[in-house]
């Protein structure tokens, strides 16, 4: 059997909790999600829509994205498009309640 190899995008979550962005427009949804980082030890930066998000990852370097889908001004999906045009390695996460086929398929 050959040596396990991590990939060299790997992080190293172990030692450094995660430096997260959450974009989330609601307040509640915000709150409940910035709890929840905070028990897992995470440091995190909250953007309130996609180009807040987007201002936000040109500034800034993180570990991981939880983008809500919904939002006004610029959607997850839309947001997620112009973050990949100067960032293609961060992981973005999409977050939503949108369950249909079509929503499946496209986020």
């Amino acid at each position: 059997m050959g040596s396990r190899n991590p990939s060299r995008f790997t992080p190293n979550w172990a030692v450094t909790p995660p430096r997260v962005l959450l974009v989330e427009d609601d307040e509640v949804c915000r709150k409940v999600s910035a709890k929840l980082l905070n028990i897992f030890g995470c440091s995190f930066d909250i953007a309130v829509d996609g180009l807040d998000a987007v201002r936000q990852m040109g500034g800034k370097k993180y570990d991981i994205v939880l983008m809500d889908v919904v939002m006004p001004n610029l959607d997850g999906v839309a947001a997620t498009m112009r973050i990949r045009q100067f960032d293609q390695m961060t992981p973005i996460i999409s977050m939503t309640s949108n369950t249909t086929e079509h929503d499946v398929l496209t986020y």
